[in-house]
């Protein structure tokens, strides 16, 4: 008599569930890193309206008021996890008196460094000219 041989060895059964763990940890890891992917893009994008937000601010403040120097902004409620550095610097023109101002909004992590920021715009104000005003 013949045996038949219908069915599943242990060794079959091993190297199918060694490839399914393969192929899963792949699959895995692969999820994992598309969403630390999305979670960069969404801090880098909050860290950018937050700059925008402080930008205008400083944009609509009067040019007096623009001091030199760095200054860390309080932290915005509906932004929390994030730290704003306002950097001023004075520009030397060809017109006389420092009248122009480089403004630096920078934005990192709360307690980050400001090394590698998230976000970083950069504006230059005159004395003799209001933001919008088309001068």
């Amino acid at each position: 008599m013949k045996k038949s041989s219908a069915g599943v060895t242990l060794i079959e059964l091993i190297l199918i569930i060694a490839i399914g763990a393969v192929v899963t940890g792949g699959a895995v890891r692969f999820a994992v890193e598309l969403t630390r992917q999305g979670i960069r893009a969404r801090d880098a994008a909050v860290a950018y309206n937050l700059a925008r937000l402080k930008m205008a601010e400083a944009d609509a403040a009067d040019f007096s008021t623009l001091t030199t120097g760095n200054a860390v902004l309080p932290d915005e409620a509906s932004f929390p996890g994030y730290d704003i550095r306002r950097e001023i610097s004075d520009v030397a023109t060809a017109a006389g008196p420092i009248t122009l101002r480089r403004v630096d909004i920078v934005v990192d992590y709360a307690g980050g460094t400001f090394a590698s920021p998230l976000a970083r715009l950069i504006t230059y104000r005159h004395n003799l000219v209001r933001f919008g005003d088309g001068a």
